[in-house]
């Protein structure tokens, strides 16, 4: 398995020899169907297959005008809001799964004026090294780690922020370790939560018990109200981005806290907390958003 790990990996980044990426599947497939986590782990670490989309001019200059994202920003403000703690108020920041650090500039400079730590976390190495040299021609307060987000907790202690982002990221884990990572999540944030991931083209995202596959990638689409719940948290509020499509999957944004909050009279949503009555990893192997 090691020695074809290797070849994939020198497979993919070989983009002249025709059928490159398709072969390097191949020698992966094994990988990909009896250990999800680590293949997607193995992708973004070497910057290969759909991680090689990420670069910095592209992702900086036409980031803000994805409309999921311009919605997610937005939504992240009033309920910023709601919980009294108004976005000029926002000290420090952590986006897990940052690639370049581009959504964290937005952040610094469209967002969070007033934020002295802006901290981000990957595990593309090439993504980490590419971002920080660019935010540093920009004179950005914005420092990217290169780390896995499920060792979060020995990467920031103690450490709690006010803002936590979690986006397109919880996907390439299943279940059970999707929600062991919002638990941790959840653990550092003061403020509030935002976490986004591909939903169910046919319905609302809170309908499935349990978390099925994605037969093109072999990602999860969760119902991220029921990582929340089930990892001690209070969803806040849901959105469903009903006209924007990705391979079919459509996106959903959830806002969470740690505890219950205290809000205001006729502020933010709140659902009621969903069961999750399947706790075993990749409870139904065959099902597909699909």
């Amino acid at each position: 398995l090691s020695m074809r790990k290797s070849m994939a990996i020198w497979l993919f980044r070989k983009r002249e020899i025709r059928g490159a990426s398709w072969l390097a599947l191949k020698l992966l497939d094994d990988l990909a169907r009896k250990d999800r986590i680590n293949f997607h782990k193995l992708l973004w670490a070497n910057h290969v297959f759909y991680a090689e989309s990420y670069e910095v001019r592209e992702r900086f200059e036409t980031d803000n005008k994805i409309r999921t994202r311009n919605l997610f920003f937005s939504s992240t403000g009033r309920c910023l809001e709601e919980v009294g703690m108004p976005p000029r108020q926002v000290k420090s920041v952590l986006e897990v799964g940052c690639s370049l650090g581009y959504q964290l500039r937005r952040m610094e400079t469209d967002m969070f004026p007033c934020a002295d730590r802006l901290l981000g976390v990957d595990i593309d190495e090439y993504a980490i090294t590419q971002g920080n040299a660019h935010l540093s021609s920009l004179n950005s307060k914005v420092r990217l780690i290169c780390a896995d987000m499920e060792n979060l907790d020995d990467l920031v202690g103690s450490d709690r922020f006010d803002v936590i982002f979690c986006t397109g990221v919880l996907m390439y884990l299943n279940q059970e370790a999707a929600v062991a990572v919002v638990k941790s999540l959840l653990k550092h944030t003061k403020g509030i939560l935002g976490i986004s991931g591909f939903s169910n083209p046919a319905h609302r995202n809170s309908h499935p018990e349990c978390s099925s596959i994605r037969n093109w990638d072999q990602s999860f689409i969760h119902n991220l109200e029921s990582l929340v719940s089930a990892a001690g948290g209070h969803v806040m509020k849901v959105l469903w981005d009903s006209e924007t499509q990705y391979d079919e999957n459509k996106q959903c944004l959830v806002f969470a806290q740690s505890s219950t909050p205290v809000l205001r009279a006729g502020s933010a949503e709140t659902i009621s907390r969903p069961t999750l009555p399947c706790s075993l990893p990749d409870c139904h192997p065959n099902s597909t958003s699909r």
